[in-house]
């Protein structure tokens, strides 16, 4: 019996062009926060120095993905990395070479006639790996 395996389970759907559910609303959340900020705060010039900045990151955090992940996972792992100690595991430690001395080979009493190790007259290598490929 085969079964369907679904590919892609891992996309969320898209809304309107490329844009999930959860980045329209994080979107929609930051533009709300915006417009409230607008009726705050009197100073245009401040409110779009803030707007600017605010949306730049709120673009990264929806669209920019580095090395597959999204923007925001990387950047709480940078400074997850700046604020923790680091902790290195191995050092090689400088130590003086140890000096083996010479083990005396004591001499052969008899010798044998022949070779003492059995060694195979034809390698059957490239037979077995033209079986594996063929099949045959």
């Amino acid at each position: 019996m085969e079964f369907l395996i679904p590919k892609f389970i891992e996309r969320q759907p898209r809304i309107i062009w490329t844009i999930t559910f959860r980045q329209f609303i994080f979107l929609a959340l930051v533009g709300g926060g915006l417009g409230l900020l607008y009726l705050m705060i009197a100073s245009k010039f401040l409110f779009w120095l803030i707007a600017i900045l605010t949306m730049g990151f709120s673009f990264a955090f929806v669209f920019v993905r580095i090395g597959g992940r999204p923007f925001g996972i990387v950047l709480f792992h940078f400074f997850h990395y700046i604020t923790r100690p680091k902790l290195y595991l191995w050092q090689r430690k400088a130590a003086p070479p140890k000096l083996l001395k010479k083990a005396k080979v004591p001499e052969a009493k008899e010798e044998r006639e022949g070779p003492i190790l059995k060694i195979a007259e034809k390698s059957r290598l490239r037979e077995m790996a033209r079986k594996i490929e063929t099949g045959v």
